[in-house]
C-alpha cells in the first residue's frame, strides 16, 4: 500500500475542535509519505468557525477538500466523510489529535495483510503538568476474536478498508465511540486487525473533549448494539449450519 495513492485521511470538526485544526494539519504535512487527500467535514459550525477553517489548513500545503455540514450527528457526519472518498484506504484522525512523524509509514508496512492498521498512541494531556505520556499499543485479532476477552480493539484514528465500511457503517445511533461500534461491526464481517509496534499518533486529552463530557464506550446503546452483532451472527451460524452442500 503506499499511502500517497492509497490512503486519504478525514476529520469531522465540531467547533471546539476548530482550535486544533493547525497542529492537526502540520502533523499530516510532516510525514515523508503523505496521505492522497485530506478531506475536513464541518459539522454544525458557527459562522467564525466555519471561516477559521480553510485558514488553519492553509500552510500545510496538503491536497484538501472542505465540506460544511448543518450539524447532524457526530456518527453521520463521519460516514458523510467516508462517502467522499475514492481511495482504498481511510483513516479518521480525530482533529484533536497529531500523528507522530512515522505514522504512514508504519501503516504501510502493515496494510498488506491487514483490514484495519490499529495505530498505538502517546496519550497526551498537554494541561496537566504531572501527567506522563502513556503509550498503548493494541493486541493482533483475527475476525471474531476482536469480540473476545481482549482489553482493546484498536484506536479511533486507525486507518480501515473502504470497502469493510460499504459493508458496516460508523454507527449513527450512538453517543459516543462511534469508532468502536465500527469496529465491532468490522470484526463480525472477519476483519484482520493489525497492530504498530509503536505509537503512531499522539491522542490528546483535554477538558473539553467530546470523550471527557460524555464517556469512554461503556454505555447502555452500545452494549445493545453488540448484543443485536452477536444475535445475528449466530443466526447466521445456524442458517449456514442447515445448508445443504
Amino acid at each position: 500500500m503506499n499511502p500517497a495513492q492509497d490512503l486519504t485521511i478525514v476529520t469531522t470538526v465540531t467547533g471546539p475542535y476548530v482550535r486544533f485544526l493547525k497542529d492537526w494539519a502540520a502533523s499530516i504535512a510532516a510525514q515523508e509519505v503523505r496521505p492522497a487527500r485530506v478531506l475536513v467535514i464541518g459539522n454544525g459550525l458557527g459562522p467564525a468557525d466555519r471561516l477559521a477553517c480553510p485558514g488553519a489548513l492553509e500552510g500545510a500545503g496538503l491536497p484538501r477538500i472542505f465540506f460544511d455540514l448543518r450539524w447532524s450527528g457526530c456518527g453521520h457526519a463521519r460516514n458523510f466523510a467516508i462517502n467522499q472518498v475514492d481511495t482504498p484506504w481511510v483513516m479518521h484522525l480525530d482533529a484533536d489529535d497529531c500523528l507522530l512523524p512515522d505514522a504512514l509509514q508504519q501503516v504501510a508496512a502493515l496494510a498488506e495483510t491487514a483490514d484495519v492498521v490499529s495505530l498505538g498512541y502517546r496519550h497526551w494531556w498537554p494541561e496537566n503538568s504531572h501527567g506522563a505520556e502513556r503509550e498503548v499499543t493494541y493486541p493482533r485479532l483475527d475476525g471474531r476474536e476482536a469480540l473476545g476477552d481482549v482489553p482493546r480493539i484498536a484506536s479511533g484514528c486507525s486507518p480501515f478498508r473502504r470497502s469493510l465500511w460499504c459493508d458496516w457503517h460508523y454507527p449513527e445511533q450512538l453517543e459516543a465511540s462511534w469508532d468502536y461500534g465500527l469496529w465491532l461491526g468490522f470484526a463480525h464481517l472477519g476483519a484482520r486487525f493489525r497492530p504498530t509496534s509503536r505509537p503512531a499518533f499522539r491522542y490528546r486529552q483535554w477538558e473539553g473533549s467530546h470523550w471527557r463530557q460524555v464517556g469512554q464506550h461503556r454505555h447502555d446503546d452500545l452494549l445493545t448494539l453488540r448484543r443485536a452483532l452477536e444475535q445475528n451472527f449466530a443466526a447466521a451460524q445456524a442458517a449456514n449450519l442447515g445448508r445443504v452442500p
